[in-house]
């Protein structure tokens, strides 16, 4: 693993930010607390803040079907039963599954846009979005619940999803690191970490461009991830001015379905305090953020390699040791990659 960046939080407050290692196992380049990287499905975690703001704003209604926001691309749902975003924040869509890609799209390359990927098409290389079930009925955990639900508000805003976030969450919280613009490490000439496979090979170019960024396109840094995290702590406990409505905050970290899981984030509430959180795998990079909402301890860890689920390993036997329901669902999602990886997936 080449390099790594983790913020520590007390009190719900970033009392230290540490670069480790090097941007590129070919260079000299140091990891700095400036330094980005692809965070994954951490994405979803704050694509659900950005569609939260929305919802306290009073312009997205959570329980209207979804395809009253959408004109460009429909889902394919039956009449009488509607997709709404409670759905798809809850993982309760109905889409179907589709193959994984064994590599991604270079960023110097043509990247088609979410609307390619929506309907199936060219330069898109995965078939067109199709409903396997009733919205609603079965939770199943899929990334195009979030891309649906990017299409539908920058269709409700008129806004790119890039200028959208950075206009509602980013901004807001001095969230300077972070970025969905896919190619953001080109377009800002931002430094950033060059993701690694299992074997420590730099991935072509650098990084892998995903045009999906709201599921997991985020370019970010651990001080802004932590930064996150205290807000939602702030938030969930009803301190004045946060950044989302209380309720929808503490609805986002209530278990959904039965299971540890809310909207977009894995949760133990088995425990004397509410622990929430989410791991994070691009092509080449691994993540994880963790929070405790009422102690307001917690740690964001961002690495340039795959390999970077051995560090994920070593701060759950120990900053996450004792919280069985938590640590179990991370280590479940680090074996279900390494399955992946030795099936011939990304």
């Amino acid at each position: 693993m080449p390099g790594a960046s983790l913020a520590w939080i007390e009190d719900g407050r970033t009392v230290a930010v540490r670069g480790f290692g090097s941007v590129d196992a070919a260079g000299p380049e140091p990891v700095t607390p400036e330094t980005a990287f692809l965070a994954g499905s951490i994405s979803k975690h704050v694509t659900t803040v950005a569609a939260l703001r929305l919802a306290s704003d009073g312009l997205l209604d959570l329980d209207r079907d979804v395809n009253g926001y959408l004109s460009e691309w429909r889902m394919p749902t039956e009449p009488g039963h509607p997709a709404t975003a409670r759905m798809l924040l809850s993982n309760l869509g109905g889409l179907a599954d589709r193959p994984q890609l064994s590599d991604g799209y270079h960023r110097h390359d043509v990247v088609p846009s979410l609307l390619d990927v929506l309907h199936g098409r060219s330069p898109a290389r995965t078939p067109a979005v199709e409903l396997a079930q009733q919205p609603g009925t079965e939770f199943r955990q899929n990334s195009l619940n979030f891309s649906v639900l990017q299409q539908a508000m920058t269709e409700l805003t008129g806004e790119s999803y890039p200028e959208l976030t950075r206009r509602l969450v980013f901004e807001p919280l001095g969230m300077t690191g972070s970025s969905f613009d896919p190619c953001w490490p080109d377009t800002e000439g931002r430094p950033f970490a060059h993701g690694h496979d299992a074997d420590g090979r730099q991935v072509p170019a650098g990084y892998y461009a995903n045009p999906e960024p709201a599921a997991g396109g985020l370019w970010t840094t651990a001080a802004d991830l932590a930064a996150l995290a205290a807000e939602l702590r702030r938030c969930y406990l009803g301190r004045e001015r946060g950044l989302v409505a209380t309720e929808l905050v503490r609805e986002m970290l209530t278990p959904q379905s039965g299971r540890a899981y809310g909207w977009s984030t894995i949760l133990d509430t088995t425990g004397g305090d509410l622990e929430f959180g989410h791991g994070g795998q691009a092509y080449g990079y691994q993540a994880m953020t963790w929070m405790r909402v009422h102690s307001g301890r917690g740690l964001v860890m961002l690495s340039n390699a795959v390999t970077g689920r051995e560090l994920i390993r070593h701060l759950i036997a120990t900053e996450l040791s004792g919280r069985i329901r938590l640590t179990g669902e991370w280590q479940r999602a680090i074996e279900e990659a390494v399955g992946r990886e030795r099936g011939g997936a990304a």
